[in-house]
């Protein structure tokens, strides 16, 4: 994401997409994602992700975080459930 290219991720995204940030939100498209990207992909979080050391990357039964503490994106794989 070093380009800010929204298009990239709200396309490999599986929705809706909960968002646990300032404000909790649910999204629900590709649209909505791409018009919510500023408060999804802040300047605080994307720096924590472009940080992150591939070989460091925290993992557990849910899926991934990147990036670090209040400042991730978790990841998990959408054809899984959580229990």
């Amino acid at each position: 994401m070093p380009t800010n290219d929204k298009a990239w991720p709200a396309a490999r995204t599986r929705y809706p997409l909960r968002s646990f940030g300032s404000r909790q939100a649910s999204i629900r498209s590709k649209s909505s994602f791409i018009k919510n990207y500023s408060a999804l992909i802040g300047a605080t979080i994307r720096a924590a992700v472009l940080a992150q050391d591939p070989t460091e990357v925290f993992e557990n039964w849910p899926g991934l975080m990147i990036g670090d503490g209040l400042h991730n994106i978790s990841i998990r794989n959408a054809n899984e459930g959580l229990g």
